[in-house]
């Protein structure tokens, strides 16, 4: 056995970008281990060569890892250890991310797991490396679940812990070039994160669960030197923070983002409660339209029964404030809704949830016309207070690992679902708020002469046709989709 692990992270669906996503998940976890002179092999599912990779890799390690959230990345993780465990019967699994850590006596009970980290406390990964590489027990590991002897056994949780004390992210385990690109709010954009954790209890979120509620935060200093290096190091000029949510200290957000504004970094859509948009002062307020591209504002919905079921623990009035607030400081938002919850379980619910919640949309619209809106369709997330309403009025929760890597959270997974309703909620994600959210109209004014003068136009009447037909929920014949199908292609073809 060397004294070495490889990290696999698999593809979160079977359409994920060539290009690969940044493993911050698997970064995050592996600062000590590096500093304590383990070789580190982190794959992403992208790889070039990957099977050989992943074969050569697990060749004599302590251990192989795989980060996983619901869905095809189960599949895709699976698929991998089973090639491995073909050619190194002996090698030892561990799971986690958000799926495991909130399900793990079923995933355990896969012959392709042998054990979970449970959590996002990195000393767990690096307490469990290192007993495994000393051939000791494992019954005084906080924060894992494991087989012996045949037998499931569940560690005490480990508590979040002060990330401050954790080395910095480990970039030179990866190839950062490969996932620094042009963004629309930079040429040279990097993923990076400043917290973990959720204090907050939303009925369809799991972070909360997972950090038990706790939140724990870089200091400023540390946020900023991480921040300088990436820009000198890797010449980034943008950065997409991944926080859950990065504006609970207001005093912290001030001072990173003023850093941020001296170092010229521009900084990707930030998430941010609309309780707490009504309680920020001008100066953050100004900070933001200075230093982000926009913010996530996650209304949900304009009901306050909805809310309250939810647990968000906002207002409606709250929400509305939150987008007159961004208009008067010319900030741009993103406003996420959902209908289907779990409430009656019965379809000619959705149907007047959907025609309500157009009418609060066009609402948001002309109180903000800059803002940018997504509708989803409730799904049932395990661990999450929503989940076990839904069993009740009839949802059938997959009974396996094998099962939930076929649960596609971009599905509709509700029996209350009305198809019809779903169809029409892809055809907003598709068409229609595409051009309300002006995605199209951008791509148009960075194309240029001649297409500006020719497209700009059309793209105006196309949006005012959308209006038309949010406002008196006609959705029949849709003959300007055909004008937006070449007008997007033209787009492609001029961006290639």
């Amino acid at each position: 056995m060397e004294k070495k692990i490889l990290l696999y992270y698999p593809a979160p669906s079977e359409l994920s970008p060539k290009t690969g996503y940044l493993p911050l998940a698997l970064l995050s976890m592996v600062g000590h281990l590096d500093k304590e002179g383990y070789k580190v092999i982190i794959l992403n599912y992208d790889d070039e060569n990957k099977k050989e990779k992943l074969l050569d890799g697990a060749k004599d390690a302590v251990c192989v890892g795989f980060s996983a959230m619901t869905g095809y990345q189960i599949t895709d993780g699976l698929n991998a250890a089973k090639l491995i465990r073909e050619k190194y019967s002996e090698t030892k699994f561990v799971w986690g991310g958000s799926h495991p850590s909130i399900l793990p006596e079923q995933t355990l009970q896969n012959p392709y797991v042998d054990i979970v980290v449970t959590g996002l406390n990195e000393k767990i990964l690096y307490n469990l490396v290192s007993a495994l590489f000393n051939k000791k027990d494992l019954s005084n590991i906080g924060g894992i679940s494991y087989k012996i002897n045949g037998k499931i056994k569940h560690n005490s949780p480990a508590p979040l812990e002060d990330i401050n004390d954790s080395p910095r992210l480990p970039f030179h385990l990866v190839e950062p070039n490969r996932y620094i690109a042009p963004t629309e709010y930079g040429k040279r954009t990097i993923s990076y994160y400043t917290s973990v954790g959720c204090p907050y209890k939303c009925g369809f979120c799991a972070i909360s669960k997972m950090s038990n509620r706790g939140w724990k935060a870089f200091k400023t200093e540390r946020v900023l030197l991480d921040l300088q290096f990436l820009k000198e190091k890797y010449n980034v000029d943008s950065v997409k923070i991944v926080d859950g949510d990065f504006f609970i200290d207001f005093t912290r957000a001030k001072k990173i983002l003023r850093g941020i504004k001296k170092m010229g970094l521009k900084v990707a859509f930030m998430s941010l409660r609309a309780d707490q948009a009504v309680k920020m002062d001008e100066e953050l307020w100004e900070l933001c339209r200075e230093t982000i591209k926009g913010m996530v504002i996650g209304l949900e919905s304009g009901k306050q029964e909805d809310l309250d079921l939810m647990q968000k623990g906002t207002t409606v009035e709250q929400n509305l404030e939150s987008v007159r607030l961004a208009k008067k400081y010319n900030v741009e938002v993103i406003l996420p809704l959902i209908i289907g919850l779990p409430k009656e379980g019965k379809k000619e619910q959705m149907r007047i949830e959907f025609n309500y919640m157009l009418d609060y949309l066009l609402e948001l619209y002309n109180l903000s016309p800059k803002s940018r809106f997504f509708l989803f369709i409730f799904n049932p997330y395990p661990g999450t207070p929503l989940y076990e309403k839904s069993k009740i009025l009839g949802f059938k929760e997959p009974n396996s690992l094998e099962e939930w890597a076929n649960f596609s959270l971009h599905d509709s997974n509700i029996p209350w679902a009305d198809p019809a309703i779903v169809k029409l909620v892809d055809e907003l994600h598709f068409y229609y708020l595409t051009i309300l959210n002006r995605v199209v109209n951008e791509k148009i004014k960075r194309m240029g002469f001649p297409f500006n003068p020719l497209l700009l136009p059309v793209d105006y009447i196309i949006k005012k046709t959308v209006l038309f037909r949010l406002k008196h929920k006609l959705f029949s014949f849709p003959i300007e989709a055909n004008i937006f199908k070449k007008i997007t292609y033209m787009i492609a073809k001029n961006e290639q």
